[in-house]
């Protein structure tokens, strides 16, 4: 027990010498600055070998004398960096209650100003626009006032330029800052000669499970084009995002460059040949459903795929399979051949529709555009007291454009699509028709707490013969995604008290979601629109409120709405989906 009491003291003098020892080199000596503010301040305290070393455990007494002797110096030279070479400073050092107090007063003077910018391009950049955009924007003027950091800027951005531009052999001849204390005057001089030019060799791919013609077309670039770098981040990109590979590499060969004109070799991990998909889900439209896909990444050499995927639910079963072809630039234009079936089997909507159909899509200014011509064939379909058998050829065009910040929870993006398709008797239609449809949505984030989304959706149709359409053509109205606190399609004309469908539509939302964590929400919304054949129809009304939950797959949404038009169509008050905004 003794034994354990003066090991115990032994201890706790220790921990006070070490504390004491610890307090005394801490509170050795106080530095104190006054006249300079911001980045000269910041500048000056982070040079000062007094401030660094005031708590170092040899500092003594001679030791601060001394720093504080240099301490003027390193004034002087930590303001030079922002043109002032003309300080006037104060220091003087005294011993208060044991505490060596250091203070200096600093008059950093007049700021020294350019008087001249001497910046030339020499060699093959001298013709090259892009760097007369970049003497324009360098930040450097004469007149004002000496800064080193934009000495620096300015040769950091003709570095850049020039290897983002392919002058890889380019150099300073001069780069120097000249001050005149006599005249207290600054002058920056940067002589920069970029040399050639290198130019762009063979393009060369080692993936063997591609076409190398095929994967060029993925390149913004030719053989003896100028090199430039984002040209090649570009290409490593472009690979990277077309889902054949999981990784991409693309480097030059400048070791074999002759004559200023570098190869290109790209290699690349193709992704599995073939991937599965499976999925489970439910929405209060569909009821429970779940889909399965399989799909063919490589069907040939040259980029060809073909996916086959099942839908089952509890108002309908699909089954389509799409072959998709690369075009000209594979990034965003194919052609797409696509068949499929579905059993759409609603209580008082059924029908077996065939499908085959033919696209080609193109990118075109930020719209996503396809032409297309689809052949349907709807046997023994019933629409509320209709019924009847189809064959429409319909050719037709969309465009469509969607932009996101973030597709799986938006807070700026916006939706398009506008849609133009026809049927006409003299090419084997049933019927002759023309329908156009049009909708948009915008989400914007609301203050930091919240998100206003709004929508529309217009259709119209003339149709010689209105009975003979199938309801894959027909407009209906209500559900999830149409007037919440409405049965899905069961908003529309009605022939026998059923719904039977509309040539026009038109729908609108406005919603409020206001944020209450990372992952939860509550909303607010009013719905408005109907499915009529003619727009001086009545309208159905709804308003409500819902709880959001953010998920790695998309918003989950649950609703509870209110319809104000009960007469108009049968009633649903809870709504329940999944799935992104745009």
């Amino acid at each position: 027990m003794l034994l354990d009491s003066r090991v115990l003291k032994i201890f706790l003098v220790i921990v006070l010498w070490v504390c004491a020892f610890e307090a005394r080199a801490v509170d050795r000596v106080r530095v104190e600055i006054e006249g300079l503010g911001g980045d000269l301040f910041a500048n000056v305290t982070g040079s000062l070998t007094l401030i660094q070393q005031k708590s170092h455990d040899a500092l003594t007494d001679e030791r601060i004398k001394k720093l504080h002797s240099k301490t003027p110096a390193e004034i002087r030279e930590a303001l030079q960096p922002f043109g002032y070479y003309k300080p006037n400073i104060n220091a003087e050092l005294t011993l208060v209650d044991n505490v060596w107090v250091a203070r200096y007063v600093v008059d950093p003077g007049p700021a020294l100003k350019l008087i001249l910018v001497d910046v030339q391009i020499h060699g093959a950049g001298a013709q090259d626009s892009a760097f007369q955009s970049v003497l324009k924007k360098l930040p450097v003027t004469v007149g004002a006032t000496l800064e080193h950091a934009h000495y620096e800027e300015a040769k950091s951005a003709l570095v850049q330029l020039a290897t983002e531009r392919g002058y890889l052999d380019a150099q300073f001849e001069i780069s120097e800052i000249r001050v005149d204390l006599e005249a207290y005057t600054a002058a920056i001089v940067i002589y920069f000669d970029t040399a050639e030019r290198y130019r762009f060799g063979k393009l060369n791919f080692d993936v063997p499970e591609f076409d190398s013609e095929f994967l060029r077309r993925y390149a913004t670039f030719s053989e003896g084009d100028g090199y430039t770098f984002t040209a090649l981040l570009d290409l490593q990109n472009a690979l990277t995002d077309s889902d054949y590979f999981s990784q991409v590499e693309v480097k030059t060969r400048r070791e074999l460059a002759e004559n200023h004109v570098i190869p290109v070799e790209v290699s690349a991990v193709p992704r599995d040949r073939t991937r599965y998909t499976l999925g489970l889900g439910y929405g209060t439209d569909t009821g429970a459903r779940a889909t399965a896909g399989v799909e063919r990444r490589r069907v040939t050499r040259d980029g060809h795929r073909w996916r086959a995927d099942a839908r089952v639910s509890e108002i309908s079963d699909s089954l389509t399979t799409r072959y998709f072809i690369p075009l000209k630039n594979p990034r965003t234009d194919q052609f797409t051949a696509t068949a499929g079936f579905e059993n759409q089997r609603q209580i008082d909507n059924t029908s077996k529709k065939y499908l085959l159909s033919g696209s080609i899509s193109r990118l075109d200014n930020g719209w996503q555009k396809s032409l297309f011509i689809n052949v349907e064939q709807d046997k023994d379909f019933i629409v509320g007291g209709q019924t009847g058998n189809s064959t429409l050829v319909m050719p037709g065009i969309n465009w469509t454009r969607v932009h996101a910040d973030n597709r799986i929870y938006t807070t700026f993006g916006n939706r398009f699509m506008v849609e133009v398709r026809g049927g006409s008797e003299t090419l084997g239609s049933t019927t002759s028709f023309i329908q156009t449809r049009a909708n948009v949505k915008f989400v914007r984030r609301f203050q930091d707490y919240g998100r206003v989304l709004a929508r529309s959706d217009i259709g119209y149709s003339k149709v010689l013969n209105f009975e003979q359409l199938p309801p894959s053509v027909r407009f209906f109205a209500g559900g999830d995604f149409s007037v919440r606190g409405y049965e899905y399609n069961k908003l529309g004309p009605r022939e026998n008290g059923q719904v039977v469908g509309g040539t026009h539509l038109l729908v609108s939302s406005l919603e409020y979601e206001h944020i209450l964590t990372e992952s939860w929400s509550v909303a607010t919304f009013y719905d408005i629109g109907n499915a009529m054949n003619n727009f001086s129809d009545r309208l159905a009304h709804s308003n409500g409120i819902g709880v959001r939950y953010r998920s790695p797959i998309g918003l989950i949404r649950l609703d509870l709405a209110q319809p104000l038009d009960k007469n108009l169509g049968a009633a649903r008050y809870l709504h329940i989906s999944i799935g992104p905004d745009l």
